[in-house]
């Protein structure tokens, strides 16, 4: 796992690149969708989780399994937990939050939705991804901050992290970020 920080936007962000935090649960329904992919990369699991201290709107954690292929489309699953189960305390959502594991179903929307709205303007890997493992805050979340999640994760889903150098991924989480 590797941290940042943004020290004017104070924003953190942590990154799992080839392990996963311990934000596991029980799916009650998956998403199921496809996506003309544009591009190939390794298969890796990943995840990320950010805050943006700045708004009520403001904790996500997000991630899963990529798996590569030839087949030139990008199928995705989100897998959906619209109970509250258990909580995650490892987090870096504020203390006054309850963070539980899961993504529940309007957040697994937000994810889906970004991903076919700006299917033209991200670089999607054929294969399929999973996106099994997140925490949302009981106060602080939002489908604007699984958005951003799933714009960044995107963004990093398709670098070559044995040969990029810690601060350009720092530079590609925070590029165009307000």
């Amino acid at each position: 796992m590797i941290e940042f920080k943004n020290s004017q936007t104070h924003t953190k962000i942590r990154v799992w690149i080839n392990e996963l935090p311990k934000a596991n649960y029980n799916a009650t329904n998956i998403k199921s969708f496809s996506l003309p992919a544009n591009t190939y990369c390794d298969d890796k699991k990943f995840a990320i989780e950010l805050i943006y201290p700045r708004n009520s709107s403001n904790y996500a954690l997000l991630g899963g399994q990529y798996i590569s292929d030839k087949s030139g489309v990008l199928k995705t699953e989100i897998h959906i937990c619209d109970l509250e189960t258990y909580n995650y305390n490892d987090t870096i959502a504020f203390e006054s939050d309850n963070v539980f594991c899961g993504i529940p179903k309007e957040y697994a929307n937000a994810v889906s939705e970004y991903m076919t709205n700006n299917a033209d303007n991200l670089k999607l890997p054929s294969g399929k991804i999973i996106f099994n493992v997140g925490a949302y805050g009981e106060v602080g979340s939002s489908k604007f901050i699984f958005s951003t999640a799933t714009k960044i994760l995107f963004k990093l889903l398709v670098l070559d992290f044995k040969n990029t150098a810690p601060q350009n991924i720092e530079n590609v989480i925070f590029e165009n970020q307000h």
